[in-house]
């Protein structure tokens, strides 16, 4: 007799594997017998599908923030922008064209928008333009506190530019 049952186990156990994964979830959604045991089934199903959209989300929101940093990165290196910061850096500090400063801080400022609301990561965009944005701050500290625009300073109308210059200065 026990021979026999343990046959007709491993007949199930046979039968169990050669179903799909569907009707697998079918034989063991069939054989609970407590509601205790639906609720939970219920639970851990939901709590994957919820496992699986958040992964699909954040995956979502890495591939945005590293399309904007490639087009933010293609906007910074449009020849206009480039030679902007070319004539820039050939310039003494006390001598600047104010309209090439204009220039790079206004392609600096946007730059910064993306930024500072977290549409690319910082940290990947100050590992590249660090040093680039260490050197404006010196070299554009006084025409920055220049009025410019009415009443407002540089330093206030292109706050962003302001800003991400002072997160390059401070990281490490």
């Amino acid at each position: 007799m026990r021979e026999q049952e343990g046959v007709n186990c491993e007949e199930a156990e046979n039968r169990k594997r050669a179903l799909g994964c569907g009707q697998r979830l079918l034989l063991i959604f069939s054989t609970m017998n407590a509601p205790i045991d639906i609720s939970i089934f219920a639970l851990v199903v939901s709590l994957v599908g919820a496992i699986a959209a958040f992964w699909k989300v954040s995956t979502a929101r890495y591939q945005i923030k590293t399309q904007n940093l490639l087009q933010i990165s293609n906007f910074l290196h449009q020849p206009e922008n480039r030679d902007a910061r070319h004539r820039l850096r050939a310039m003494k500090p006390d001598n600047l064209d104010m309209d090439t400063v204009s220039a790079v801080c206004s392609a600096f400022d946007f730059a910064a928008l993306f930024v500072k609301n977290e549409l690319v990561s910082e940290q990947i965009f100050l590992q590249y333009w660090k040093p680039w944005l260490i050197f404006l701050r010196g070299h554009l500290a006084q025409a920055m506190e220049k009025p410019a625009f009415g009443e407002m300073t540089m330093h206030q109308y292109y706050r962003h530019f302001s800003w991400l210059m002072e997160r390059a200065s401070k990281m490490a």
